[in-house]
């Protein structure tokens, strides 16, 4: 075997190694995190739940009606107090996560774990939670960044309509970092709603507006959609 054969099978085998490696990083990884999941998932269940059902019932006897109104008004705003106090407790948690976590694209993290089972126990309640922690730490650049790469990791359904309005929003922020964000969250969810406004979409620096044209070039792409 000459010089440049051993020099390529040297490359061969390194590049196979790190492909090991890399696949053997994701595995024990992705086991990490259902490990994590399932105890933040045990956790938050084993707390008293909030009824998300509203009850309602009806009886032809207008004494009846009256008693089960009554007993509905009180349910009804019982249940929206132990409502909100599971949202200060998922936001106090979700924040504190994103404060102490670093976080790296295609890694999953406990944030991430801790969202996915509230939006499981609260599919509706969860994502108007994460809306307000997002309205309410929009000066805090660490804490909205982690906050975007969180949503962006939801599949589009789960999250809509606040994901893409949280990232429509981070668009037009000031900081370039929360607008790559917005950005790479549509490029996520890979929607073709969201096609036309980032065909209108006018961003910078530079480097950013180049970044949406090729996201709006892989929507097209995958929609077989045509310009506007």
């Amino acid at each position: 075997m000459n010089d440049t054969e051993q020099s390529a099978s040297a490359t061969s085998d390194a590049n196979r190694d790190n492909r090991t490696e890399t696949e053997a990083a994701t595995g024990r990884n992705n086991i990490t995190f259902l490990k994590v999941r399932g105890e933040i998932f045990r956790t938050i269940t084993a707390r008293p739940q909030p009824d998300l059902e509203q009850t309602t019932s009806s009886s032809s006897s207008s004494s009846s009606s009256s008693s089960s109104s009554s007993s509905s008004s009180v349910e009804d705003y019982e249940r929206q107090i132990r409502l909100e106090e599971e949202s200060k407790r998922f936001i106090q948690e979700l924040i504190s996560l994103i404060q102490n976590e670093e976080f790296e694209y295609g890694v999953d993290t406990k944030a991430d774990a801790l969202v996915r089972c509230y939006i499981v126990l609260y599919p509706l309640p969860a994502k108007d939670w994460i809306g307000r922690a997002y309205l309410k730490y929009f000066a805090n650049i660490p804490i909205l960044v982690g906050l975007l790469r969180v949503v962006a990791r939801l599949d589009y359904e789960e999250i809509r309509p606040q994901g893409p309005m949280m990232a429509a929003v981070a668009l037009s922020h000031k900081d370039t970092e929360v607008k790559d964000c917005g950005i790479r969250a549509f490029e996520s969810w890979g929607a073709l709603d969201s096609l036309t406004m980032l065909e209108n979409l006018d961003v910078s620096p530079e480097w950013l507006q180049e970044y949406v044209k090729k996201v709006v070039f892989y929507l097209r792409k995958e929609h077989n959609a045509s310009a506007h």
